[in-house]
C-alpha cells in the first residue's frame, strides 16, 4: 500500500466513524476516531530501530490530535 493509499483509507475511515452515530440505550452518540500508520522498516531511516520500537513511536504520535481540540493528521 502507498502512502497516498493509506491516507485515503484511514481519511474514509475517520469519516465513516464521523457519519454514523452509535445508539447505545436509546442515546444517540456521535463518536470520532484517532487513526495512524507507519511502514516498517521505516523507508529513508539510517537508524537501526525494533519493531516494538517502531510501534511505541506511532503510538506515542496518536495522542498528539488529542492533546489539542478537533482532529489532525499524524
Amino acid at each position: 500500500m502507498t502512502p497516498a493509499q493509506a491516507d485515503l483509507t484511514a481519511e474514509r475511515l475517520l469519516q465513516a466513524v464521523r457519519r454514523e452515530p452509535v445508539i447505545w440505550n436509546g442515546q444517540m452518540i456521535h463518536c470520532t476516531i484517532s487513526i495512524g500508520y507507519a511502514s516498517f522498516p521505516m523507508a529513508g531511516s539510517a537508524a537501526d530501530i525494533s519493531l516494538d520500537s517502531a510501534i511505541s513511536l506511532v503510538d506515542k504520535a496518536l495522542y498528539v490530535p488529542n492533546a489539542g481540540v478537533g482532529t489532525a493528521p499524524v
